[in-house]
């Protein structure tokens, strides 16, 4: 369902960071930077274009159920004032722990399937890379005159 939370950018960076860490290899959305290079923060224009991109990273991550459903996403959507301290008491994920994870939320992909599946994986995985690498540069030529130069 739909739901309607005040956050801050703080909040929007901890959820990147903390799903980056604990999902390791799962695409998490980017999210824009913090500040504009030539802007001011009360650019009542920046701060709508910022809004609409945060937005934009939710519905992206809502494509996800198994992180809409995380427990991660679940802190992010509580109450005020408790997300920051609730994301830094998350205990650490162990390589088991994120096995577990993996095999709970992807169960069409084994360990003992036909090696001809795995080449299909493989093959998809490495076309979908080129086309990643690709649109990241197109990207960045892109948005560098908006937002400054790449990090």
């Amino acid at each position: 369902g739909q739901f309607e939370a005040m956050r801050r950018y703080q909040e929007f960076e901890m959820l990147r960071a903390v799903l980056v860490d604990r999902w390791p290899g799962v695409y998490v959305p980017a999210i824009p930077p913090k500040a504009g290079y030539t802007t001011k923060n009360t650019d009542p224009a920046w701060l709508e274009e910022r809004r609409s991109l945060l937005e934009r990273f939710l519905r992206e991550l809502a494509q996800f159920k198994f992180i809409i459903s995380s427990e991660e996403f679940k802190i992010f959507s509580r109450g005020a004032g408790e997300v920051l301290n609730s994301f830094k008491a998350l205990p650490a994920v162990s390589p088991k722990d994120i096995l577990d994870k993996f095999r709970a939320n992807f169960s069409q992909v084994h360990e003992d399937q036909d090696q001809s599946v795995i080449g299909e994986y493989n093959a998809q995985i490495v076309t979908f890379s080129t086309f990643l690498r690709k649109s990241v540069q197109a990207l960045e030529v892109s948005w560098a005159p908006r937002w400054g130069p790449s990090r």
